[in-house]
Order: C-alpha cells, then structure tokens, then sequence
C-alpha cells in the first residue's frame, strides 16, 4: 500500500517536474493545470471536492470546491467556489472569487454515460467588473475496469458565452482518462485544444491526482 501510494505521487510530480521544464523554454502554446485533491462522497447522492492548483504559464494559482448532488439519476447539481490568484506583468496580484451553479441532465446507456452540463459562472475581484458567463459541455464517458480497478475514457466540448454582452468568448475540445490507482487514489489527465477570443489557440493539460476520503458508513 505505501508503496503504491509513493509511486503515485512520484508518478504525479515527475509530471509536474517536466511540465516546469518545458513551460521555461516554450510559454507561447503549452499550458498545464496541476491538480492535486481530496474528495469525500458520504452517501450515493452527494460527493465533495477540493482542489489547490497551479499554472505557470498562466502564473496562477486557485483553490477550488465543488459539490455534486444527485437528485435523480438523470440529473446531478453541481455547486462551487473558486478563489485564484495570478501575478500581473506589472508584478502585482490579481485576485478573482469565482461563484457557479451547474445543473447537468444525463442519461446511462451500457457503459457509456452522456451528459450536458450547464453552468452559470460568476466572476468577481480585484479591479474588475462582475462578468457572467455561462458554460455548456457535452460529454461522452465510456467506463470500464482495467487490472480490476475503475478506468474511463471520454471526451467533450465545452463553450463559454459571456452574457455581459452576449459574446462567445471561448472553446474547448479535450479528451482524457481517468484511474483508479488504488482503492482511495485516481489519476485523471486531460489534453484540451482551447480556442479564447483574446489568448487564441492552447494546448492545455489538467493533471489531476484526487485522494479519496473514506466514507465513513
């Protein structure tokens, strides 16, 4: 078990280790988000999440947790709150709070899931005006076991519309997989081609490495 548990992590940070040496000599269109995080899923109906996270491209930082509450089989509501940080060319701190409120209708055939996530997605902080946006990926998730443990695959698209002024503003299309490790540790990577009307094209990467709490039934 702890050895398992060690390979994880170095697993996780040789990652983030190659990540840091390829964003110092090309900035201009590979980006990562390292996500190290615990959740908790006290009963079928509702699980927790909790994530930090760093990026160096974008020279960010976050905190992030969200919860996600089953209130019939086909549709799952999912509530958050972000806080990120990112350092300025100009030296100095940027700070944002980011509030959402997700509903995702979704539908199970064999093993395959489908669901549409709709999301309104509320940005506040330092310096700027309050911007709405509202988010909708559509996902398609096949789940199966490998070496008797938990795997999925799946990919999606998902577009952003800022309803300050009714502009689509951004574009992703990512797939990726997820991992059951061990009983209580998943490892999820996700290659995303992002289009933003301001930053252009990205290649972006979301790392992600999630401890599973015991539920305590």
């Amino acid at each position: 078990m702890k050895g398992a548990l060690l390979r994880i992590f170095f697993l996780f940070f040789s990652i983030t280790n190659t990540y840091m040496l390829r964003a110092q000599t090309n900035r201009g269109d590979v980006a990562a988000w390292l996500l190290p995080g615990v959740s908790w899923q006290p009963s079928s109906t509702f699980r927790l999440l909790g994530q930090p996270g760093y990026n160096r491209y974008y020279r960010a930082g976050l905190g992030y947790v969200q919860g996600f509450i089953t209130i019939h089989k086909n549709i799952v509501l999912n509530p958050g709150y972000m806080y990120y940080i990112r350092k300025t060319d100009k030296g100095s701190h940027q700070h944002s709070h980011f509030f959402m409120i997700a509903v995702t209708p979704q539908i199970q055939f064999g093993c395959f899931l489908l669901d549409d996530r709709n999301m309104l997605w509320i940005r506040t902080g330092t310096d700027i005006e309050p911007l709405y946006y509202y988010r909708n990926r559509i996902r398609l998730v096949k789940s199966f076991r490998f070496a008797d443990r938990k795997a999925k695959l799946y990919g999606y698209n998902e577009a952003f519309r800022l309803l300050n002024n009714g502009t689509w503003t951004r574009n992703r299309i990512a797939g990726g997989a997820s991992y059951d490790v061990l009983p209580h540790a998943n490892v999820d990577i996700t290659y995303i081609r992002q289009w933003d009307r301001t930053g252009g094209w990205l290649h972006l990467f979301f790392i992600m490495a999630t401890w599973k709490l015991p539920s305590g039934k």
